[in-house]
């Protein structure tokens, strides 16, 4: 049976963003991903706020000069796969410099998007009897690691418990707190009336706060 380690900086972690993150499980555009009657524009579109999210977070990373987590998902790739699949290609845009993350920072964003992982196996099989997609089809990015998921999770707590000693618990959470709520803005004004048309729902150009 595997064990989950615990540490300071995973306990500060979870305590202090849960209630932020049990607000994202009640988000209107994405608890559409838990109906039946979801469609492809409506995940599309929720596909495209992952991918501004990650593509503003990951951009701040460039400089960071400590050893990342080896088994890091690599999140914009597997958007990017299940977006072509609904016949979009999207790259990451061009944007103006943003400040660098420091490594308590980055542990605090590691969280956050190793943690979404273990929700996204949930949804993943709710979308396949939804939106008929599979996990190599178009369902990459919520299937995550697939049955592995729990094991890298685990890894990740472990490499929270080796690397605490070199970080700032207050600074990593409060970038995770900032992780959240940064999607949590782009997950808002994207839930608009306008998703709906008197043809159906359909996908519309992604608005960013």
């Amino acid at each position: 049976m595997l064990i989950s380690p615990a540490t300071d900086l995973h306990l500060q972690l979870k305590n202090s963003t849960h209630a932020i993150h049990q607000d994202l499980h009640h988000n209107p555009l994405l608890r559409r991903l838990t109906q039946r009657d979801c469609t492809r524009a409506e995940y599309q579109t929720i596909l495209r706020v992952f991918f501004a999210f990650y593509a503003k977070s990951e951009a701040r990373l460039s400089g960071l000069n400590q050893v990342r987590f080896v088994n890091e998902a690599p999140v914009l790739r597997w958007l990017q796969q299940d977006l072509a699949v609904l016949g979009e290609t999207i790259t990451t845009p061009e944007s103006a410099k943003q400040p660098q993350a420091d490594f308590s920072q980055y542990l605090g964003y590691l969280y956050v998007k190793q943690g979404s992982t273990l929700g996204g196996q949930v949804l993943c099989r709710q979308l396949q009897s939804s939106i008929d997609l599979t996990p190599d089809k178009g369902l990459r990015f919520f299937n995550g690691y697939g049955e592995h998921t729990r094991q890298y999770w685990l890894e990740v707590l472990r490499y929270f418990e080796d690397q605490q000693a070199h970080v700032d618990i207050p600074t990593a959470v409060a970038s995770a707190c900032d992780h959240f709520r940064q999607l949590q803005r782009l997950l808002e004004v994207n839930n608009l009336p306008k998703l709906k048309t008197t043809k159906g729902r359909q996908a519309h150009p992604l608005t960013t706060p």
